[in-house]
């Protein structure tokens, strides 16, 4: 790779060393726990580890125009705050402290010519958006999946699970003596195995009781046991579940990384995604020391190399580190059967498999309950004559307008055009070696000052709820993609690399009350939602619309950034809207408006 660069890498880290856990075997609920110091120094130590290797100037592994002071807007970092806690948090900042530690460069100059550092020498914060289960499945997706369940069910059931455990019978009979009370039943074999662990950690006395070989001998159970509860013989499994909501991120931040500024994406989760993720891109298929439970602290990278003339000419590689011993390198693992794949290869390899939207993973887990609003999906499909090609075929064909409006339309657009999207959906963004064959010409795209609504939705990512402050890190994302933040605001420096297809449709779904947050609203009478399709993957892009025209206009606040989107007219199913973009430099008061344009938008009634 001598002629090409390191453009950027996607990170996955397990959490660090923590107290006792306990999850249940059937469904995989669990207990909370909490980080150690020890967990905390064993992610500062793999931030370090990255630091070097990654932002170095000498290293051979040094990513092109990574800021040496933290640039937020070269960083995309992810984590699960589901169920244990914030123990992965709280992991992914002390990674990050490690990776950026303080520094005096941290500063800033006053008008009086005073030089303020930031607290703690220097400190870098680095914003981490945390992901829930109960408001997103896409770092938890096997919770409150009846089809995951079902799977595990027969994998307990079979013949296989039956010898596994009548051989191992007579050496789990042996650890009555060592776990607590807990069943040493071979179901039961994760949290066998996490409270020896938990203890020969941090338990002196314990730790000299066990005999030598009980923990590694345990291990290997649990690990049998996870392996073939999180993996499946192929990529769309359902026991891949843990990776295939993970790898439509994985793909979307690689092409950040290719097309954009992002130059690091960080997901951090427990073990269960790194098994599915070894399995789907087939990293454990010449290694077995994969097969399982990966160490604490551990670290998978995908790097993207390339030069920034060719992006045809990408590809990707895959690394892994088992834990932080020092003795455990980084060891590059193929993927694919290759040692290095082309983004495009991996892309189309991989996409089929993704679980990109809610939608999709209401069906895959055949969730029809109100978990996740999944009855809406299931209602709406049932009752409405709008349903398109893209909502049946999830791997990305290029829908046609399909489905329009039922009821009132007037104030649809105000709050599609800037409202979040629920945090599941991930949107694409610029996946240009994909979808080029597939997407409309921008000419096409664009007639006249005409900014189809899918282009606005298209950069707005994370979960965003209407219902509540709109106070999400994304917005600045948004903000930056249109222009605000640029001298020029022209259309075309806006959408310039976009490859979407512009049709939008939209359904209304009846009264539906639901606590999950931005989904629906509980004093809506009537809520309609929006959906966006775009080239190469159909992305359920839901947003709460009120049934009312009172809401004309949507103002949107991040950083130096403002955005305002007021309605001008509708003429029937076309209406028109002036987007303002504003510049608050320093936290003054406004300036004047940079741009002003006016856009439309057209939605067609079903046939």
């Amino acid at each position: 790779m001598s002629d090409q660069q390191l453009l950027g890498i996607v990170i996955l880290s397990r959490h660090g060393d923590r107290t006792q856990y306990y999850q249940n075997p059937t469904n995989y609920t669990s207990t909370e726990t909490a980080i150690t110091p020890l967990g905390e120094r064993q992610n500062y130590k793999q931030g370090s580890f990255v630091a070097s290797r990654y932002l170095n100037a000498s290293s051979d592994h040094y990513i092109q125009g990574i800021a040496e002071v933290a640039n937020v807007d070269q960083l995309d970092v992810k984590a699960d705050a589901g169920g244990e806690g914030n123990v992965v948090l709280l992991s992914a900042y002390a990674f990050w402290e490690g990776v950026y530690p303080p520094t005096t460069r941290e500063n800033i100059t006053l008008a009086n010519g005073t030089t303020v550092t930031s607290p703690l020498g220097g400190y870098q914060y680095v914003p981490v958006t945390t992901i829930v289960e109960t408001d997103s499945p896409m770092l938890e997706p096997w919770t409150s999946c009846p089809a995951f369940t079902k799977n595990l069910n027969s994998f307990y059931a079979s013949s296989f699970f039956s010898d596994k455990s009548t051989e191992s019978a007579d050496f789990r009979s042996n650890l009555t003596s060592y776990v607590g009370g807990r069943n040493t039943s071979l179901i039961n074999m994760y949290n066998t195995f996490d409270y020896m662990n938990v203890n020969s950690i941090h338990n002196a006395t314990y730790l000299d009781s066990l005999p030598d070989t009980f923990l590694a001998q345990t291990r290997d159970l649990a690990n049998w046991h996870e392996y073939y509860s999180f993996s499946s013989p192929a990529p769309g499994g359902i026991g891949n579940i843990a990776g295939r909501t993970l790898m439509p991120m994985i793909m979307d931040s690689m092409n950040d990384i290719v097309n954009d500024d992002i130059k690091i994406a960080h997901y951090a989760f427990a073990y269960k995604p790194f098994i599915s993720v070894f399995n789907m891109t087939g990293a454990d298929s010449s290694a077995e020391d994969i097969k399982g439970i990966v160490d604490y602290a551990s670290l998978a990278v995908f790097e993207l190399w390339g030069t920034s003339s060719d992006n045809s000419s990408v590809t990707v590689n895959f690394l892994f580190k088992n834990g932080t011993d020092d003795d455990r390198p980084l060891t590059q693992y193929p993927i694919l059967g290759a040692q290095n794949v082309t983004f495009e290869s991996f892309v189309n390899t991989m996409e089929p498999y993704g679980i990109p939207t809610l939608r999709d993973w209401c069906t895959t887990c055949n969730q029809t309950s109100s978990t996740m609003g999944c009855d809406l999906y299931f209602t709406s499909d049932s009752s409405s004559t709008a349903t398109t090609s893209s909502d049946k075929n999830w791997s990305g064909a290029v829908s046609p307008v399909a489905a329009g409006f039922i009821g009132a339309v007037v104030a649809l657009a105000v709050a599609a055009l800037l409202a979040g999207i629920w945090g599941f959906i991930i949107a694409p963004k610029r996946r240009r070696a994909v979808v080029s064959a597939y997407a409309p010409s921008e000419s096409s795209m664009r007639q006249e000052d005409t900014i189809h609504l899918s282009e606005m939705g298209k950069p707005i990512s994370g979960f965003v709820p209407l219902v509540y402050p709109l106070t999400t890190p994304s917005w600045g994302r948004l903000c930056s993609r249109l222009s605000c933040r640029r001298e020029s605001v022209e259309p075309s420096n806006t959408v310039q690399n976009f490859a979407l297809q512009s049709n939008v449709s939209a359904t209304c779904c009846h009264t539906h009350e639901s606590n999950h947050r931005g989904f629906v609203s509980k004093t809506a009478k009537q809520s309609c939602y929006l959906k966006g399709y775009y080239s190469r993957q159909t992305i359920a892009n839901y947003v709460h619309l009120p049934n009312t025209n009172s809401e004309r206009n949507l103002s949107i606040f991040q950083s130096s950034c403002l955005l305002l989107a007021t309605l001008i007219r509708c003429s029937g199913l076309h209406c028109s809207f002036a987007v303002s973009r504003f510049r608050m430099p320093n936290s003054r008061p406004l300036t004047d408006t940079v741009s002003k344009k006016t856009f439309s938008i057209t939605v067609l009634l079903p046939q």
